[in-house]
């Protein structure tokens, strides 16, 4: 898993309730942190929308990743995201989990 800096986080928690975020929205949080976010591809541009971010899972992983239910934790485990939801609905479950276990720590 991804360990986020404490200028990420903030940033990464911002889109889990929205899906882009204009211009103006993104001056307001540490421009390194977004600099870093987009040279790593974690967040991309589009000119008439704004940033959206485009690899959620890959930096927090899965929901069954994150309550150490898959593969990675047990062995022959094929736990993965809840079966009823949408990649980007299981993307967002898992960024609450990731905002829970980050709280906890």
């Amino acid at each position: 898993m991804t360990r986020l800096s404490n200028r990420q986080f903030p940033m990464l928690k911002a889109f889990a309730d929205r899906s882009y975020m204009s211009v103006e929205s993104a001056q307001l949080y540490d421009q390194r942190a977004f600099r870093s976010m987009l040279v790593r591809g974690w967040i991309t541009y589009h000119a008439k929308r704004g940033f959206q971010i485009t690899e959620l899972r890959l930096v927090i992983g899965s929901v069954a990743h994150l309550e150490r239910r898959c593969c990675c934790y047990v062995p022959g485990s094929t736990e993965d995201d809840p079966p009823h939801m949408t990649p980007r609905q299981a993307a967002r479950a898992a960024l609450v989990l990731y905002n829970a276990v980050q709280a906890r720590n």
